[in-house]
């Protein structure tokens, strides 16, 4: 499937998340989303945009989201301050606005971040 993609001309991270619904996920450049000790590739200054796309993207599932609310939002400035303090109030509905098509995970390959 991947081989005629070059990943690094696409992005210099991947997240890869296991989705216990639907499989495996692969999400390029948003590593910043995710502050845990076993990231690397974290850097706060791109943290707002990758929160904000991951938020967002139809192309990923609400699991990755949650993922990262329950675990990280304590450590993202994001989600310390307007508007992403108010996000975290109504979290569900937004993913169900923002995630028409990928609220609720079926098995599937997903690909992000491609042409």
């Amino acid at each position: 499937m991947f081989a005629d993609v070059n990943l690094e001309e696409k992005a210099e991270t991947a997240l890869v998340f296991f989705n216990p619904n639907s499989g495996i996920e692969i999400g390029l450049g948003l590593n910043n989303a995710f502050p845990l000790a076993h990231n690397p590739f974290f850097d706060e200054k791109g943290s707002e945009e990758d929160v904000l796309h991951l938020m967002v993207s139809d192309e990923l599932s609400k699991e990755p989201v949650m993922y990262c609310v329950e675990n990280c939002s304590s450590k993202l400035p994001f989600f310390n301050r307007f508007p992403g303090k108010l996000y975290l109030e109504d979290i569900d509905f937004l993913l169900r606005f923002w995630k028409r098509g990928a609220y609720h995970s079926k098995p599937q390959i997903t690909y992000t971040g491609g042409e």
